[in-house]
């Protein structure tokens, strides 16, 4: 039982004998004594059955006086099943006189109750990350000019959270890897190492985190025992080539060559079954891409897995094209023979105007960014701990598809390419800038960003 609930017991024990002890002292002259009447108040609390881990469950608890005479000085003691819940806030309403209590963060009291009126207490606590699948909230009520009190217990049911599951795992260094993320549980488990997490909102993990881009893509970096390295894992993938006819993707690159790494971006689009890459190390748009830098590749896709066939350059790449409410990405790492690296490509758009985002880079930083339409600025927070902010001004890449934007770093001038589209956006240095080999991930979500904060 709750210690308030000890100490509240306590308190009307404390009472009773302090009367008790009058009671006697008076008794010779002033007749016998008299036990307090018994407490007369009621409560009622509901169930929460929909509760989601991270997120907050409200319990509606009412407390009325039937009776015909007031009720003075009466205690309510909210005892919340703290290793499950954490307590965040309440609001009350009063109906018939009485008067709300301070909802501060010791006991509520209010010093009356009068005949036929009631109280009405919302109470949401948030949900922690642990196993347990039901939680309780008892909410009692006391008077020292009464005996006894009351209580009444609300009980919580935790439901599966849609965002668990297996999920395939596309690294900034080239791997892919099987995932699988169970909320209820709190883990992440990748690539043999498995991680528990615990929070409210964006749940950390050691050295970076895991962000959920709902409802069916993750974005976020994670350390297998190699340093902390940025990814993007899906569950529900493309399976036909006509569902791509018609689309375009700014595909960023991130490529080891010779022992280094390097960023680029390249247009792509499918027609009529044929990938056609632009292979210019120029960002061209697709329609306008110089013939000799068209590759052209022949699709074919076994269990969402595409393979891509190029006779005249004699290329084969696979990829998967992810699936997020209407949204696709592409999604290439480290599975053809020559390749290794990571290729992310968003649909073509027109940019966004204003967003706010949750990013993570390829050396191991995390934090927030702000990308509106002619500017980007970020606040980062590095492996070790310390942080830095850095800036960046936007403007359209002539001669590029819609939604490209480049912008000069104002830490250290490197140039830097980027594009979103929900729910996914991609920052990557400009080949032969100072910045060529840096990749940023990052979930534009305006709503998810202003929560978090």
């Amino acid at each position: 039982m709750d210690s308030r609930f000890l100490r509240a017991a306590g308190r009307a024990v404390g009472a009773l004998v302090a009367m008790t002890v009058v009671g006697a002292g008076l008794a010779a002259c002033d007749g016998p004594m008299h036990r307090p009447p018994p407490m007369e108040l009621t409560v009622t609390s509901t169930d929460t059955t929909q509760a989601v881990r991270g997120e907050q469950a409200h319990f509606l608890i009412t407390v009325i006086n039937p009776t015909s005479h007031e009720v003075r000085d009466v205690e309510f003691l909210q005892s919340g099943d703290w290793e499950n819940t954490e307590y965040r806030a309440a609001t009350c309403s009063a109906q018939g006189g009485a008067t709300c209590p301070d909802l501060g963060p010791t006991t509520w009291t209010t010093p009356s109750m009068p005949a036929g009126s009631s109280l009405t207490f919302d109470v949401a606590v948030t949900v922690k990350f642990t196993s347990a699948p039901v939680f309780e909230n008892v909410f009692g009520v006391y008077s020292v000019h009464r005996f006894g009190g009351v209580s009444a217990t609300g009980h919580g049911t935790v439901v599966a959270d849609a965002r668990s599951g297996d999920y395939r795992m596309y690294s900034s260094e080239g791997t892919l890897t099987a995932a699988t993320l169970d909320f209820m549980a709190g883990t992440f488990a990748a690539d043999g190492v498995q991680q528990t997490f615990t929070g409210i909102g964006l749940p950390n993990l050691s050295g970076g985190g895991v962000f959920d881009a709902p409802p069916d893509l993750l974005m976020g970096s994670f350390d297998a025992g190699s340093g902390t390295k940025p990814f993007v894992a899906a569950r529900r993938f493309v399976e036909t080539v006509a569902a791509l006819d018609g689309r375009g993707f700014s595909v960023f690159s991130r490529e080891l060559v010779s022992g280094q790494w390097q960023t680029s971006v390249h247009s792509a689009s499918v027609a009529a079954g044929v990938l056609t890459i632009c292979a210019d190390a120029v960002p061209y748009a697709a329609a306008s891409c110089p013939a000799a830098s068209q590759h052209h590749h022949w699709l074919s896709v076994a269990g969402g897995v595409f393979t891509a066939v190029d006779l005249e350059h004699g290329e084969t790449l696979t990829f998967q094209v992810a699936m997020s409410q209407s949204a696709l990405i592409f999604l290439r790492a480290g599975s053809d023979a020559g390749f290794t690296g990571l290729q992310v490509g968003v649909l073509v758009n027109d940019g966004p105007t204003d967003n706010g985002a949750f990013g993570v880079g390829s050396d191991g930083s995390w934090g927030w960014l702000n990308l509106l339409d002619g500017e980007y600025s970020v606040d980062w927070t590095t492996p070790g701990g310390g942080s830095w902010s850095d800036s960046a001004t936007l403007a359209p890449v002539t001669g590029a598809d819609r939604g490209l934007r480049q912008g000069q770093r104002s830490s250290d001038g490197a140039m830097l390419l980027l594009s979103v589209n929900a729910p996914l956006g991609v920052v990557v240095g400009a080949p032969g800038s100072v910045a060529s080999g840096e990749m940023q991930l990052f979930e534009p979500s305006i709503d998810y960003y202003a929560q978090l904060r």
